[in-house]
Protein backbone atom coordinates (compact mmCIF):
# COMPACT_ATOMS: atom_id res chain seq x y z
CA UNK A 1 0.00 0.00 0.00
CA UNK A 2 1.31 3.47 -0.88
CA UNK A 3 1.94 5.84 1.99
CA UNK A 4 2.49 9.43 1.00
CA UNK A 5 4.63 11.80 3.10
CA UNK A 6 4.64 9.47 6.09
CA UNK A 7 6.31 10.27 9.42
CA UNK A 8 10.12 9.92 9.20
CA UNK A 9 10.93 6.21 9.78
CA UNK A 10 13.38 6.84 12.64
CA UNK A 11 10.85 8.88 14.62
CA UNK A 12 8.02 6.46 13.86
CA UNK A 13 10.06 3.40 14.88
CA UNK A 14 11.07 5.10 18.13
CA UNK A 15 7.39 5.65 18.94
CA UNK A 16 6.52 2.07 18.04
CA UNK A 17 9.21 0.57 20.25
CA UNK A 18 8.30 2.91 23.11
CA UNK A 19 4.71 1.61 22.93
CA UNK A 20 5.80 -2.03 23.24
CA UNK A 21 6.46 -3.09 26.82
CA UNK A 22 6.32 -6.60 28.21
CA UNK A 23 5.93 -8.30 31.59
CA UNK A 24 7.70 -11.60 32.14
CA UNK A 25 5.65 -14.74 32.85
CA UNK A 26 8.48 -17.27 32.88
CA UNK A 27 11.57 -18.26 30.98
CA UNK A 28 13.87 -21.22 30.70
CA UNK A 29 15.83 -23.50 28.44
CA UNK A 30 14.22 -26.25 26.37
CA UNK A 31 16.27 -29.32 25.39
CA UNK A 32 14.84 -31.54 22.66
CA UNK A 33 16.17 -34.74 21.12
CA UNK A 34 15.79 -35.13 17.36
CA UNK A 35 12.15 -35.80 16.46
CA UNK A 36 10.72 -34.69 19.79
CA UNK A 37 7.67 -32.42 19.66
CA UNK A 38 6.28 -30.05 22.27
CA UNK A 39 3.01 -28.19 21.81
CA UNK A 40 0.66 -25.85 23.68
CA UNK A 41 -2.86 -24.77 22.75
CA UNK A 42 -2.69 -21.46 24.63
CA UNK A 43 0.93 -20.44 24.66
CA UNK A 44 1.60 -16.90 25.89
CA UNK A 45 3.38 -14.23 23.91
CA UNK A 46 7.15 -14.10 23.97
CA UNK A 47 10.07 -15.34 21.92
CA UNK A 48 12.10 -18.44 21.13
CA UNK A 49 15.86 -18.26 20.58
CA UNK A 50 17.68 -21.32 19.23
CA UNK A 51 21.15 -21.77 20.69
CA UNK A 52 22.06 -25.09 19.00
CA UNK A 53 20.43 -27.43 16.52
CA UNK A 54 17.62 -27.12 14.01
CA UNK A 55 13.86 -27.16 14.66
CA UNK A 56 10.52 -26.29 13.09
CA UNK A 57 8.01 -23.98 14.77
CA UNK A 58 4.31 -23.77 13.89
CA UNK A 59 2.29 -20.80 15.21
CA UNK A 60 -1.51 -21.03 15.03
CA UNK A 61 -2.43 -22.14 11.49
CA UNK A 62 0.67 -20.75 9.84
CA UNK A 63 3.27 -22.66 7.84
CA UNK A 64 6.15 -24.28 9.64
CA UNK A 65 9.13 -22.01 10.30
CA UNK A 66 12.54 -23.71 10.17
CA UNK A 67 14.80 -22.15 12.78
CA UNK A 68 18.49 -22.82 13.29
CA UNK A 69 21.10 -21.85 15.85
CA UNK A 70 21.17 -18.08 16.22
CA UNK A 71 17.62 -17.50 14.94
CA UNK A 72 14.97 -15.77 17.04
CA UNK A 73 11.18 -15.83 16.59
CA UNK A 74 8.89 -13.31 18.31
CA UNK A 75 5.30 -14.36 18.96
CA UNK A 76 3.46 -11.21 20.15
CA UNK A 77 0.10 -12.69 21.22
CA UNK A 78 -1.45 -15.73 22.88
CA UNK A 79 -1.19 -18.54 20.34
CA UNK A 80 -1.16 -22.24 19.60
CA UNK A 81 2.29 -23.54 18.87
CA UNK A 82 4.26 -26.68 18.14
CA UNK A 83 8.03 -26.98 18.24
CA UNK A 84 9.65 -30.09 16.72
CA UNK A 85 13.38 -30.73 16.80
CA UNK A 86 14.91 -31.84 13.50
CA UNK A 87 18.25 -32.43 15.21
CA UNK A 88 19.11 -32.30 18.89
CA UNK A 89 18.10 -28.76 19.75
CA UNK A 90 18.57 -26.36 22.63
CA UNK A 91 16.44 -23.24 22.77
CA UNK A 92 15.51 -20.50 25.20
CA UNK A 93 11.77 -19.97 25.52
CA UNK A 94 10.70 -16.66 27.12
CA UNK A 95 6.99 -16.18 27.89
CA UNK A 96 5.73 -12.63 28.37
CA UNK A 97 2.55 -10.58 28.14
CA UNK A 98 2.28 -7.03 26.80
CA UNK A 99 1.54 -4.37 29.38
CA UNK A 100 -1.90 -2.74 29.26
CA UNK A 101 -0.47 0.25 27.39
CA UNK A 102 1.37 -2.02 24.98
CA UNK A 103 -1.51 -4.27 23.89
CA UNK A 104 -2.67 -2.08 21.02
CA UNK A 105 0.84 -1.91 19.59
CA UNK A 106 1.33 -5.67 20.01
CA UNK A 107 -1.91 -6.34 18.15
CA UNK A 108 -0.49 -4.65 15.04
CA UNK A 109 2.30 -7.22 14.76
CA UNK A 110 2.06 -10.41 12.68
CA UNK A 111 1.50 -13.71 14.47
CA UNK A 112 5.19 -14.64 14.17
CA UNK A 113 8.27 -12.55 13.35
CA UNK A 114 11.46 -14.41 12.42
CA UNK A 115 14.86 -12.75 12.69
CA UNK A 116 17.49 -14.92 11.02
CA UNK A 117 21.03 -14.95 12.45
CA UNK A 118 19.94 -12.75 15.31
CA UNK A 119 23.03 -13.71 17.34
CA UNK A 120 25.24 -12.54 14.47
CA UNK A 121 23.41 -9.25 13.94
CA UNK A 122 22.87 -8.39 17.62
CA UNK A 123 25.57 -10.14 19.68
CA UNK A 124 25.34 -7.56 22.46
CA UNK A 125 21.94 -8.82 23.63
CA UNK A 126 22.70 -12.56 23.62
CA UNK A 127 24.04 -12.33 27.18
CA UNK A 128 20.60 -11.11 28.28
CA UNK A 129 18.97 -14.16 26.70
CA UNK A 130 21.51 -16.46 28.31
CA UNK A 131 20.76 -14.93 31.71
CA UNK A 132 17.04 -15.58 31.15
CA UNK A 133 17.72 -19.19 30.17
CA UNK A 134 18.52 -19.99 33.80
CA UNK A 135 14.86 -19.37 34.64
CA UNK A 136 12.79 -16.38 35.66
CA UNK A 137 9.25 -16.21 36.92
CA UNK A 138 7.31 -17.70 39.83
CA UNK A 139 9.09 -21.08 39.71
CA UNK A 140 12.46 -20.07 38.39
CA UNK A 141 13.56 -16.87 40.13
CA UNK A 142 16.49 -17.32 42.44
CA UNK A 143 17.17 -13.71 43.48
CA UNK A 144 14.96 -10.90 44.68
CA UNK A 145 13.95 -8.64 41.82
CA UNK A 146 14.56 -11.27 39.12
CA UNK A 147 11.06 -11.00 37.64
CA UNK A 148 11.36 -7.20 37.21
CA UNK A 149 14.86 -7.39 35.80
CA UNK A 150 13.91 -10.22 33.45
CA UNK A 151 10.85 -8.28 32.25
CA UNK A 152 13.10 -5.38 31.34
CA UNK A 153 15.62 -7.70 29.72
CA UNK A 154 12.85 -9.36 27.71
CA UNK A 155 11.53 -5.98 26.58
CA UNK A 156 15.04 -5.02 25.50
CA UNK A 157 15.53 -8.25 23.51
CA UNK A 158 12.16 -7.93 21.75
CA UNK A 159 12.75 -4.24 20.98
CA UNK A 160 16.14 -4.97 19.41
CA UNK A 161 14.68 -7.90 17.46
CA UNK A 162 11.77 -5.82 16.13
CA UNK A 163 14.19 -3.12 15.03
CA UNK A 164 16.25 -5.71 13.15
CA UNK A 165 13.07 -7.26 11.68
CA UNK A 166 12.04 -3.80 10.46
CA UNK A 167 15.49 -3.02 9.05
CA UNK A 168 15.45 -6.29 7.10
CA UNK A 169 12.28 -5.11 5.32
CA UNK A 170 9.98 -7.70 6.89
CA UNK A 171 7.35 -5.23 8.14
CA UNK A 172 4.24 -4.64 6.06
CA UNK A 173 3.82 -1.18 4.56
CA UNK A 174 1.98 1.04 6.98
CA UNK A 175 2.89 -0.95 10.11
CA UNK A 176 4.51 2.00 11.86
CA UNK A 177 1.49 4.14 11.15
CA UNK A 178 -0.75 1.44 12.65
CA UNK A 179 1.25 1.48 15.87
CA UNK A 180 1.11 5.25 16.15
CA UNK A 181 -2.62 5.57 15.49
CA UNK A 182 -4.77 2.54 14.60
CA UNK A 183 -7.83 4.78 13.99
CA UNK A 184 -6.09 6.82 11.28
CA UNK A 185 -4.55 3.64 9.89
CA UNK A 186 -7.98 2.04 9.52
CA UNK A 187 -9.21 5.04 7.51
CA UNK A 188 -6.13 5.06 5.29
CA UNK A 189 -6.44 1.33 4.62
CA UNK A 190 -10.09 1.73 3.63
CA UNK A 191 -9.22 4.65 1.37
CA UNK A 192 -6.61 2.54 -0.45
CA UNK A 193 -9.00 -0.39 -0.76
CA UNK A 194 -11.43 1.79 -2.73
CA UNK A 195 -9.60 4.70 -4.33
CA UNK A 196 -12.45 5.19 -6.79
CA UNK A 197 -14.95 6.09 -4.09
CA UNK A 198 -15.93 9.76 -3.70
CA UNK A 199 -14.36 10.01 -0.27
CA UNK A 200 -15.06 13.00 1.96
CA UNK A 201 -13.39 13.91 5.23
CA UNK A 202 -16.65 13.04 6.99
CA UNK A 203 -16.61 9.55 5.41
CA UNK A 204 -13.04 8.89 6.53
CA UNK A 205 -13.67 10.25 10.01
CA UNK A 206 -16.57 7.80 10.40
CA UNK A 207 -14.32 4.91 9.38
CA UNK A 208 -11.79 6.08 11.98
CA UNK A 209 -14.53 6.46 14.63
CA UNK A 210 -13.39 10.03 15.27
CA UNK A 211 -14.90 13.48 15.06
CA UNK A 212 -14.35 15.26 11.76
CA UNK A 213 -12.19 18.01 13.26
CA UNK A 214 -10.15 15.63 15.42
CA UNK A 215 -9.61 13.30 12.48
CA UNK A 216 -8.47 16.10 10.15
CA UNK A 217 -5.94 17.41 12.67
CA UNK A 218 -4.57 13.99 13.57
CA UNK A 219 -4.38 12.94 9.92
CA UNK A 220 -2.32 16.00 9.01
CA UNK A 221 -0.04 15.52 12.04
CA UNK A 222 0.58 11.87 11.22
CA UNK A 223 0.79 11.93 7.41
CA UNK A 224 1.96 15.47 6.76
CA UNK A 225 -0.96 16.61 4.58
CA UNK A 226 -4.77 16.91 4.66
CA UNK A 227 -6.91 13.88 3.76
CA UNK A 228 -8.03 15.35 0.42
CA UNK A 229 -4.44 15.96 -0.68
CA UNK A 230 -3.43 12.47 0.45
CA UNK A 231 -6.28 10.94 -1.59
CA UNK A 232 -5.27 12.91 -4.68
CA UNK A 233 -1.65 11.77 -4.42
CA UNK A 234 -2.65 8.15 -3.74
CA UNK A 235 -4.84 8.13 -6.84
CA UNK A 236 -2.02 9.45 -9.01
CA UNK A 237 0.35 6.80 -7.62
CA UNK A 238 -2.23 4.12 -8.48
CA UNK A 239 -2.74 5.62 -11.94
CA UNK A 240 0.99 5.49 -12.64
CA UNK A 241 1.13 1.81 -11.69
CA UNK A 242 -1.81 1.03 -14.00
CA UNK A 243 -0.39 3.03 -16.88
CA UNK A 244 3.10 1.58 -16.51
CA UNK A 245 2.29 -2.10 -16.03
CA UNK A 246 -1.06 -2.63 -17.74
CA UNK A 247 -2.76 -2.23 -21.08
CA UNK A 248 -5.71 -0.29 -19.69
CA UNK A 249 -6.76 2.87 -21.45
CA UNK A 250 -6.64 6.31 -19.91
CA UNK A 251 -10.44 6.25 -19.82
CA UNK A 252 -10.43 2.99 -17.85
CA UNK A 253 -7.91 4.35 -15.37
CA UNK A 254 -9.94 7.51 -14.95
CA UNK A 255 -13.11 5.51 -14.30
CA UNK A 256 -11.50 3.10 -11.82
CA UNK A 257 -10.06 5.93 -9.76
CA UNK A 258 -13.27 7.91 -9.49
CA UNK A 259 -12.61 10.83 -11.78
CA UNK A 260 -15.69 12.34 -13.38
CA UNK A 261 -14.10 12.64 -16.82
CA UNK A 262 -10.93 11.96 -18.75
CA UNK A 263 -10.29 15.68 -18.83
CA UNK A 264 -10.51 15.94 -15.03
CA UNK A 265 -8.14 12.98 -14.63
CA UNK A 266 -5.68 14.46 -17.13
CA UNK A 267 -5.65 17.81 -15.34
CA UNK A 268 -5.05 16.15 -11.96
CA UNK A 269 -2.30 13.95 -13.39
CA UNK A 270 -0.57 16.88 -15.06
CA UNK A 271 -0.61 18.89 -11.82
CA UNK A 272 1.31 16.10 -10.11
CA UNK A 273 3.57 14.87 -12.91
CA UNK A 274 3.92 17.85 -15.24
CA UNK A 275 2.71 15.91 -18.30
CA UNK A 276 -0.53 14.24 -19.44
CA UNK A 277 -1.10 10.54 -18.62
CA UNK A 278 -0.77 9.62 -22.30
CA UNK A 279 2.60 11.34 -22.67
CA UNK A 280 3.79 9.96 -19.31
CA UNK A 281 3.05 6.37 -20.40
CA UNK A 282 4.63 6.88 -23.81
CA UNK A 283 7.81 8.21 -22.18
CA UNK A 284 7.99 5.25 -19.76
CA UNK A 285 7.52 2.73 -22.54
CA UNK A 286 10.12 4.45 -24.69
CA UNK A 287 12.67 4.42 -21.86
CA UNK A 288 11.94 0.72 -21.30
CA UNK A 289 12.49 -0.06 -24.98
CA UNK A 290 15.81 1.82 -24.99
CA UNK A 291 16.90 -0.11 -21.91
CA UNK A 292 16.38 -3.38 -23.79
Amino acid sequence: MTVVNDTPPRQALDRALAALEWTLVESGRVELDAGRLIEHSDGPAGFVFVTTGLATLWVDDGDGIDIAAGDLVIVPRVHRYRLRAQTRTSAVRVNMVPTVDGRTAADTLPSAMTVRRFSHHEPQVIALIEDMSAGCGPNGSVRLGDSVICSRSGTMVVSVAIRRWFELGCAEAGWLRQVQDPHISRAVDELHRDLGRSWTVDDLARVAAMSRSGFAVRFRDLLGQPPVAYLAAARIDAAKRMLKHGDVTVTEVSHRLGYGSDAGFSRAFQRHEGVSPTRWRAARRASGAHAV
